[in-house]
């Protein structure tokens, strides 16, 4: 038992919830992302038996900050299910209510965590039905909490690829509080959204309009810089602006999106650009962190083992499909259809003729959906493949088209 119901007051709240924000990324600055946990797990050990109203709404905000830390592999499913409860009857107990309180968007602060959590998991329903769930806890709360959350709920209609759904709730975003400090990203994810639809020409036009007034924001300016490059690619066929960016000292020197270059590479018609990607064996000992990325790593170093020609074929597509089972698990749509798409190329180089036209059929059929019937190849890259009659020993004979 938590302790008895407590009132809790909005000013007090923001204010704990500030200092506790401060208190941790102060330690996390000196000790890391290790020592901020311990400092989480000491504090919640030092309020286990204090029952006054700050110190239960102190113990929620340090559980809050403590679910964060699954996307690291530093919690397990269980941890994960029995920190979430504790926060639910914190709030219980506090008698805040989940949609009538002034403090519900309590509720939805942590809905939208454990939203995130089953996104990061591949439970992309999940994660669309509890982040519907904290849109409607944020009703109450401050315009810009309410524009948070339905950027969120956006984000999670992308990656299920239901476009027309993703950009309502985008808008919502932009219309919920013009000036919030959303904005800028809830415009981005729109950008996203236009350029995997297929709608290059919306997308260029919308980077070119923000390009100078993010040029100041690090962060925004760096997302801009990143879907330029990748409209840049499926416009052009060009892997320069990409490469550009996940070089050593660019702009996106990072494991994740050194991976998505490198699927990007492998989609690409001509299989020079290859080899300016960083190799996923070196990526995985080297000096970045691989984050909440292994399951694309997984994927990727699979794709790359399968140009191997000194493992045996057979073992190289055994690897490969059994990866490929979880392609919709990922957790960017961008990344599942450059895993088909470059799945597709790498098994035609290898006249596995069968098997790149199921993983073809299966990008031709998500470009279909998201494009809503439009295009088979939104990412632009695929039209030699579509078009292509290939000779396919020794899985047939003869030539044939591929049917998507």
């Amino acid at each position: 038992m938590i302790g008895s119901k407590v009132k809790w007051q909005i000013r007090t709240v923001m204010a704990e919830s500030a200092a506790i924000d401060s208190q941790l990324a102060e330690v996390e600055a000196a000790t890391g992302r290790s020592g901020r946990r311990d400092a989480i797990q000491k504090n919640l050990h030092l309020l286990s038996d204090r029952l006054d109203v700050g110190s239960q709404i102190r113990r929620f905000f340090y559980v809050l900050h403590l679910l964060y830390y699954y996307r690291h592999g530093d919690l397990s499913p269980k941890e994960v299910a029995d920190t979430t409860s504790h926060a639910r009857d914190i709030l219980r107990l506090g008698n805040i209510d989940p949609l009538s309180s002034r403090l519900s968007f309590l509720h939805a602060e942590l809905n939208l965590i454990i939203s995130q959590i089953n996104q990061q998991d591949g439970r992309s329903w999940a994660a669309v039905r509890i982040q519907q769930t904290a849109v409607s806890n944020a009703r109450n709360s401050q315009p810009e909490t309410f524009a948070k959350h339905n950027l969120a709920l956006g984000n999670r209609m992308l990656r299920l690829g239901h476009m027309a759904l993703a950009k309502k709730y985008f808008q919502a975003a932009l219309d919920s509080d013009p000036e919030n400090k959303h904005k800028g990203i809830a415009r981005i994810s729109v950008i996203r959204a236009e350029r995997l639809s297929g709608n290059f020409i919306q997308a260029r036009d919308l980077i070119d309009k923000f390009k100078t007034e993010y040029s100041a924001n690090s962060k925004l300016a760096n997302r801009l810089i990143w879907e330029d490059a990748c409209l840049d690619t499926s416009t052009l066929g060009s892997f320069e602006k990409l490469h550009k960016c996940i070089k050593r000292g660019g702009t996106h020197y990072e494991s994740r999106y050194i991976l998505e270059a490198g699927l990007w590479a492998k989609g690409i018609v001509t299989v020079e650009d290859m080899a300016r990607v960083m190799k996923v064996r070196s990526l995985a000992r080297g000096d970045l962190d691989m984050g909440d990325d292994g399951r694309l790593f997984k994927i990727a170093q699979s794709l790359e083992e399968a140009y191997d020609s000194e493992t045996p074929r057979e073992l190289r597509f055994e690897r490969l499909t059994k990866r490929l089972e979880s392609c919709s698990q990922l957790p960017s749509l961008n990344q599942e259809l450059l895993v088909w798409l470059a799945a597709s190329r790498c098994l035609v180089r290898q006249k596995a003729f069968d098997l790149a036209a199921l993983c073809l059929s299966e990008y031709c059929g998500l470009s279909l959906k998201i494009s809503g019937g439009v295009s088979k190849d939104v990412l632009g890259l695929a039209a030699d493949l579509i078009n292509k009659t290939w000779g396919d020993r020794p899985e047939t004979s003869g030539r044939r088209d591929i049917a998507v």
